[in-house]
């Protein structure tokens, strides 16, 4: 389960939690199948950090951000739950 206060938007912490945590669950044998849920009564998730988007100040700061995202959907593709 995740949660930001901004629509569940995904700052970069966020992300790497998330990329954290599905790795540590695709290595758990006791696990059988990993669930992505938000909390709260809002959206699902609101996307990418417009607070962290408009800080982005160069290329490698954005591919850093945005590696965020790839590093998520590579541990799903990875899982084997």
């Amino acid at each position: 389960m995740f949660h930001h206060p901004k629509g569940n938007s995904l700052p970069a912490r966020l992300l790497a939690q998330l990329a954290a945590k599905i790795d540590e669950l695709s290595a758990d044998n006791s696990v059988r199948v990993i669930t992505l849920q938000s909390e709260g009564a809002g959206a699902f998730c609101a996307g990418a950090s417009f607070d962290e988007l408009t800080r982005i100040s160069s290329a490698a700061d954005g591919k850093e951000f945005f590696s965020g995202f790839g590093r998520i959907i590579l541990a799903m593709i990875r899982s084997p739950k």
